[in-house]
């Protein structure tokens, strides 16, 4: 099978959908003998252009081939560059390549979207979108009748959540039965089965996520100030830095010395690991979270979690995890409490989060049941 993923950034730049796109590559190559292919463009998030970058190459065993766009510089907002690419150009690759199933990744990369689901319908190629769901402003209503347009034209639409089916079927009327729910995978790492030994007196909690309003720090800060702990801890903000007036904010709030604070900035993926099997627990309350792989990651890593109700949360961590009411302070600072005064509940939930997310979250998992739903459109 010739499986084609259409997103707006890929490798170099490494992000969310670039990992899945990796991911699910690896598994359609190794477990079911396909050949892949990534439609993608010269830029990088968020909207910088990549002059140099080739037209094609070879990234993991999968055909890159990048779209020529115009101008080299893109209004500076909206997730992705609102430029010009060539629908001729997307024709012309589609006809050359001719795809089996063509996999639309991003929601946001709506003009190219659209001649996708257009040329695809010509030639009768079945398409799935996956449909990242976003409450659309009021500024950005006019992306709904794009996306109920490219869902409607698509076979399926792929989204990560029972939560997620909901609002898209409430918010583009796409049908039930065409959208199937396929969560993620997690990446399995070979030394969370052994945890770093944490020589520190400190219990150290944790956070990832990037440092700004919506991924919720400050808040999370405010709490761990309030909080009355019988050890010495050591809250620990890792993520790049989105917004300076959120660290300026964070840094303001006044610590006793048996409270440590510290904000790292953006870390490789092998420190990220390395904090991850240090870690006693895991702490982040978001703005929304559609899905939150973080959380699975450190539960995979036997790292509890404490977050909040919102998006997708409580029907994704089912267990390992403590999930409060929405900004409830009170529930928030009373199971950071338990959680830093009670080893044995740490270590108990820990435990339970990683027998769940190894049970349940696998790209194994997951690329099975695309398999599956790409087979039932041939």
């Amino acid at each position: 099978m010739k499986i084609l993923f259409v997103t707006p950034y890929y490798k170099p730049y490494f992000g969310g959908i670039e990992r899945v796109v990796e991911q699910l590559s690896r598994e359609f190559i190794d477990t079911y003998g396909c050949s892949t292919h990534i439609l993608t463009s010269k830029w990088t998030f968020p909207r910088s252009y990549q002059k140099k970058w080739l037209k094609t190459e070879i990234i993991d065993r999968s055909e890159v081939y990048r779209l020529s766009s115009f101008p080299p510089i893109a209004p500076p907002f909206f997730q992705v560059p609102l430029v010009w690419f060539s629908p001729v150009e997307i024709k012309k690759y589609l006809e050359r390549l001719q795809p089996d199933v063509i996999q639309l990744m991003s929601d946001r990369w709506f003009w190219v979207n659209y001649w996708i689901v257009t040329w695809a319908k010509q030639m009768n190629i079945p398409v799935v979108y996956s449909l990242s769901f976003h409450t659309l402003s009021h500024r950005q209503q006019w992306l709904r009748p794009i996306n109920n347009y490219i869902s409607s034209q698509s076979k399926k639409v792929q989204v990560i959540t029972q939560h997620e089916r909901s609002l898209v079927n409430k918010t583009y009327g796409t049908n039930n039965d065409k959208i199937e729910v396929i969560p993620w995978g997690v990446i399995p790492q070979t030394f969370h089965q052994q945890r770093l030994s944490n020589s520190s007196p400190e219990v150290c909690i944790m956070s990832v996520g990037r440092i700004s309003d919506h991924k919720g720090q400050f808040w999370l800060a405010q709490r761990y100030q309030q909080a009355t702990f019988e050890y010495n801890t050591h809250l620990l903000l890792i993520g790049a830095i989105e917004d300076q007036t959120v660290v300026d904010k964070i840094n303001a709030l006044k610590h006793t010395g048996d409270k440590r604070i510290t904000i790292t900035g953006e870390v490789t993926e092998n420190d990220l690991i390395q904090y991850y099997s240090l870690a006693d627990i895991f702490a982040l309350f978001p703005e929304y979270e559609a899905f939150g792989l973080v959380f699975l990651e450190a539960l995979q890593s036997h790292v509890p979690v404490l977050t909040h109700n919102v998006g997708a949360l409580r029907e994704v961590l089912q267990h390992g995890s403590i999930v409060v009411d929405s900004f409830n302070a009170t529930q928030a600072i009373e199971s950071l409490e338990s959680l830093v005064n009670d080893p044995y509940k740490r270590k108990t939930l820990g435990n339970e989060g990683a027998k769940y997310v190894k049970e349940t979250f696998t790209w194994e998992k997951t690329a099975d049941r695309f398999m599956g739903m790409y087979t039932s459109l041939l």
